[in-house]
């Protein structure tokens, strides 16, 4: 049986708006905590603003796909010289 977090949230004083919502929404249940993920795997995306700049590309809204980036971007941000991709 599991028991709601709750109490501990408040009793611990924990900040749960620095919690990263997705991994606290998973324990969450009709608006209880009954369960804290002690990893949570997100994936991060790092940019070269320069580089997107040079190539005219803006920086990707928040709802972009992989095809968006396979299509628009990487064609742009890759060079080929000598056979090699970089």
């Amino acid at each position: 049986m599991l028991l709601p977090l709750d109490p501990y949230v408040d009793a611990l004083d924990i900040d749960i708006e620095n919690i990263y919502s997705a991994a606290y929404d998973l324990g969450v249940v009709d608006g209880k905590l009954y369960m804290v993920c002690d990893s949570y795997n997100s994936i991060t995306f790092i940019v070269n603003m320069d580089k997107l700049r040079a190539s005219r590309l803006e920086l990707p809204m928040k709802d972009w796909t992989w095809d968006e980036f396979k299509t628009e971007y990487a064609p742009n941000l890759t060079l080929v010289e000598d056979g090699r991709f970089t």
